[in-house]
């Protein structure tokens, strides 16, 4: 019932929520994530710095979760469209779900740090990242994305819990931008 439909929700795990719908979070992260992705020159990136685009990027949608189910896999499912403007794919067969979990969730606000922290997934990121080969990257207008149209490659298996009453999200920093420099990271 709710595939492709924004949530009316807040919602969470592991007792932190994501984007709060009441205070206007969502709008404002998915505004965030439509602007970041037209703001990187993606087809100009050397792996390093697309690593560190494409965590960023992910930090905003990850934390937006615009879906009830189903945000996973359309997560990655968005990001593989991103890539295909840049020289590199991205291939998250190469990332344990363990260290995807585990770093998609240190890279979320939280009490003692209340801004979205993409750091923990750069490494992810430079571990998915692909050459391309000899494909031509996809030219796309950037920006009319929307992400209610994005695709569900298989079904959902676990549900989201409704975040806590009387806790909001909290606002993030600025402090990162994909295409800023993140600082180095080992492959």
């Amino acid at each position: 019932d709710w595939a492709g439909e924004f949530r009316t929700i807040n919602i969470g795990k592991n007792a932190a929520g994501f984007a709060n719908i009441e205070n206007g979070d969502l709008d404002q992260m998915l505004k965030e994530v439509q602007r970041a992705v037209g703001q990187v020159s993606w087809a100009d990136l050397n792996a390093d710095q697309f690593a560190m685009s494409s965590a960023a990027l992910f930090s905003f949608v990850n934390h937006a979760h615009p879906f009830r189910e189903g945000n996973g896999r359309t997560s990655k499912v968005f990001m593989e469209h991103v890539a295909e403007q840049s020289k590199f794919a991205l291939d998250f067969s190469q990332v344990s779900r363990d260290l995807w979990n585990a770093t998609s969730e240190a890279s979320r606000p939280k009490a003692e740090r209340p801004y979205l922290d993409p750091l923990p997934l750069v490494n992810v990121f430079a571990l998915a990242t692909k050459e391309r080969g000899n494909e031509q990257t996809k030219e796309t207008n950037t920006g009319h994305l929307d992400l209610s149209k994005a695709s569900y490659p298989a079904q959902a298996t676990k549900s989201l819990t409704k975040a806590p009453q009387g806790q909001g999200t909290a606002r993030r920093g600025t402090s990162y931008l994909p295409g800023q420099n993140l600082g180095t990271h080992e492959r």
